[in-house]
């Protein structure tokens, strides 16, 4: 996740992680459904922050049915309780043994 200009690395809070979704593909609103808390690592400058959030993968396709595209969003909060988000399509494809 890269922050627009007027967030400043001192307004992170590495102790508040970020949670992941993905979208029910059966329902036809933006319906997310939340999967498990991410671990964030902080880079960047001051003026420039960066964060890089690992999850489980294990996790998330245990969460997922079937195969194909999926709507994932990560959710998070900053020290002064304004939220962030960012969404990602990913591929699922199916494994040799299914």
């Amino acid at each position: 996740v890269i922050y627009p200009q007027e967030f400043k690395k001192s307004q992170i809070d590495e102790t508040i992680q970020p949670e992941l979704y993905y979208q029910d593909r059966n329902s036809r609103t933006e319906n997310f459904i939340y999967i498990e808390k991410g671990n964030l690592t902080l880079s960047g400058t001051e003026n420039s922050p960066k964060i890089t959030i690992l999850f489980n993968r294990a996790k998330l396709m245990d969460e997922l049915y079937g195969y194909g595209e999926f709507k994932l969003r990560v959710m998070g909060k900053l020290e002064s309780d304004r939220t962030y988000f960012g969404d990602a399509i990913i591929n699922v494809t199916r494994f040799a043994g299914d």
